[in-house]
């Protein structure tokens, strides 16, 4: 199969009866139905955190950095319960997202209020417990439920059984998926083992995402296959990574530079208001950025540089995290014969 080429994230009001309208235009749709509900959840939080913070700076006094609900502007506090997403909060399922999303951009706010305040936080227990007593006051689901669901692994996936489902897999890698794939792909995926990666960074529950606000839970393996959640912040459109994948590809070809490789997509999932893609797990193999923790800047890093320079000259930008070294056994050893393989082609931080 071959993936369509999409072009500027921009999409147009469709007024054509839903079987008149072609797959990309349904895709399209569901992309910004998508980003429309997350900003939704991410605005309320960050109201909320403005809120906080105005307070804070009113007061300035560390103090103040923990106030309760009572101390804070209560006609703020009325708008931000009037612009809760209600109708989302369906099933405990769905308060689980909501709850992992708000603490997630609570945290970030939090981030970027540290990085202008030198240092000052207002990710205090606290002020996460009245998010939690100001969503159990909304959604009508009690403080112990919210507090039992905070102490879970957190939700960045929904269960919308009206949303788009279509699945663009080539064909020799569907032969390879069982059933139930088919039968509940957001299901079957989400409960995959993650990929195996050093996560003492990020937090293991709801509650950790306001101090750790990273969605460890995107990337899954199933066999030789790896289910990566899109995360519609970080890109333009949803397949834009395999579009900069087979871009990368054919400058390389073209450079005939064998010791480095691309990540290989096998195509994308839409379902229940998820969007997957699929690519080639890459075995026997560590994350440049590890390697350099624990070896430090080596040779390495001079094929890095040199990679670097390469794609830089065609306007392509590399991290180290988007780098994989390859071994050719499973020891490891530096300086051993190596295959440097490019993976995470989102174009946006």
């Amino acid at each position: 199969m071959s993936f369509e080429k999409e072009h500027d994230y921009v999409t147009r009001a469709v007024s054509l009866p839903e079987r008149e309208k072609t797959i990309e235009q349904q895709r399209q749709e569901e992309e910004t139905r998508i980003k429309n509900i997350e900003q939704r959840i991410d605005d309320w939080a960050k109201q909320f955190f403005v809120i906080i913070k105005d307070y804070f700076l009113e007061n300035e006094d560390v103090r103040y950095a923990k106030p309760s609900l009572e101390d804070l502007d209560q006609n703020k506090v009325d708008q931000l319960l009037q612009k809760f997403p209600r109708e989302l909060v369906k099933t405990k399922q769905d308060l689980k997202y909501v709850l992992s999303r708000v603490l997630k951009s609570f945290g970030k706010a939090n981030i970027d209020f540290e990085g202008q305040e030198n240092g000052k936080s207002l990710c205090y227990q606290k002020n996460i417990d009245t998010i939690y007593f100001l969503v159990a006051k909304i959604s009508g689901y009690s403080e112990k439920v919210i507090e039992d669901i905070s102490y879970l692994r957190p939700v960045f996936f929904r269960e919308d059984k009206d949303a788009l489902q279509d699945i663009q897999i080539k064909e020799e890698v569907r032969k390879t998926l069982p059933p139930k794939f088919f039968q509940n792909p957001t299901k079957f995926i989400e409960a995959l083992d993650l990929i195996e990666r050093g996560d003492t960074e990020f937090g293991h529950n709801i509650d950790d995402l306001a101090a750790a606000p990273y969605d460890f839970t995107r990337v899954k393996i199933y066999k030789k296959l790896v289910f990566k959640r899109v995360d519609l912040s970080k890109v333009n459109f949803a397949t834009e990574e395999i579009n900069e994948a087979q871009k990368i590809a054919a400058l390389l070809h073209e450079l005939e530079d064998l010791k480095i490789q691309v990540q290989n997509f096998f195509g994308f999932v839409y379902d229940q208001g998820n969007i997957y893609l699929v690519s080639e797990f890459v075995p026997n193999s560590e994350n440049l950025w590890d390697h350099c923790i624990r070896f430090g800047r080596n040779v390495y890093m001079n094929e890095f540089d040199r990679i670097t320079a390469v794609l830089k000259d065609h306007h392509i930008d590399l991290e180290r995290r988007n780098v994989l070294i390859q071994y050719t056994n499973s020891e490891r050893n530096l300086g051993e014969e190596k295959t440097f393989v490019l993976i995470d082609f989102e174009t946006k931080q």
